[in-house]
């Protein structure tokens, strides 16, 4: 089983676009969804913790999607890998050194599960 917890991003959008930005995504594939204000608030659990974000170690085309993990995402511009150093962290690789909303790196990180999960 896979959930997705995220960091409320503080610029950009409201609380409740955020939110619903993120429900929509991991309702379409059937995920659990949680928006945090903090990193703190995330309850880290004996599943496997998996950080999406800039600097990952392990680009999204070579990683393995475990059957049972958190998937977290956290503010645009922030270094998640920081905040759970024992995580494996994975990146989107953009054109140049541009970022992605968490809401969109969500949906090409389950978008990318579904497919490999099929054998595509």
């Amino acid at each position: 089983m896979i959930d997705v917890a995220a960091i409320r991003e503080k610029v950009w959008f409201d609380k409740i676009t955020d939110r619903a930005l993120y429900q929509q995504t991991c309702a379409a594939y059937g995920v659990s969804f949680r928006l945090y204000h903090s990193h703190k608030d995330i309850p880290i659990t004996e599943r496997q913790v998996i950080v999406f974000e800039e600097n990952g170690s392990i680009p999204l085309e070579e990683f393995v999607h475990p059957e049972d993990a958190v998937y977290i995402f956290g503010r645009t511009g922030y270094d998640v890998r920081n905040w759970f150093p024992d995580a494996t962290s994975v990146k989107i690789v953009t054109p140049g050194r541009s970022s992605l909303f968490g809401c969109v790196a969500c949906g090409i990180v389950l978008e990318d599960r579904k497919r490999k999960q099929e054998n595509w």
